[in-house]
């Protein structure tokens, strides 16, 4: 089962989660005060197949998390349980900043037995997977009608937090997302012409720009 009717947020919204299979998860050296940092999300690559209603690809659009990370204070979990923070952004205990490759993190983990012991698991290379949780704000879709596979690009989201994870979950889409991906298969049927990408290229294409700009500050 996708539904994920029990994760919401303060506003009713559902919450759905993506994994990032190679976020160069990176453990430092045991003489630093220990860190871990990597990539929690990664733009303009396409997922795997979400696997429900035929095909269904999702990319993260550059400028996704720019207005999210100004207005919630996100953490960072072990395996998406709210028992074991390794970081808060207000804590300053977790950086989260959008570089050209994706939403870099930066965490200092507590000095606690469960979080050192994930360190080591993270060195020998045990745990090496991300996941987020957030709140579609903005998307865009577009259905292929010759290989029947729908395309969404995230353009705005609020995320709410990050996490390492041991096993990769299954990702886990709202019911907003799958009435969506109907209705363009309807549309289609019905002959209605598919949304085009060029808004989406035009997004991107600004939100490239403006990092290019805050690298050269």
């Amino acid at each position: 089962m996708n539904d994920f009717l029990e994760y919401r947020d303060a506003k009713g919204r559902e919450i759905e989660r993506r994994l990032v299979a190679l976020s160069g998860i990176r453990a430092n050296d045991p003489n630093e005060t220990p860190s871990i940092s990597g990539h929690a999300a990664v733009f303009n690559e396409w997922s795997v197949d979400l696997g429900f209603m035929g095909e269904l690809r999702e990319e993260v659009a550059p400028g996704a998390f720019t207005d999210t990370l100004t207005k919630i204070d996100q953490r960072m979990l072990f395996n998406h349980d709210s028992n074991f923070v390794l970081g808060r952004k207000s804590a300053k205990t977790l950086e989260l900043n959008e570089d050209s490759k994706g939403l870099a993190y930066l965490n200092y983990p507590p000095n606690t037995n469960w979080a050192n012991d994930l360190l080591v698991s993270i060195k020998r290379g045990d745990i090496n997977q991300m996941s987020f949780a957030f709140v579609a704000v903005e998307d865009a879709w577009r259905y292929d009608r010759e290989t029947q596979i729908t395309y969404r690009t995230l353009l705005k989201v609020d995320l709410y937090e990050v996490s390492l994870v041991t096993f990769p979950a299954y990702p886990q889409t709202s019911a907003n997302v799958r009435a969506r991906v109907q209705g363009l298969r309807d549309e289609a049927r019905s002959g209605l012409a598919p949304a085009q990408p060029s808004l989406v290229q035009e997004h991107i294409g600004m939100a490239r720009r403006k990092l290019a700009l805050l690298e050269i500050e």
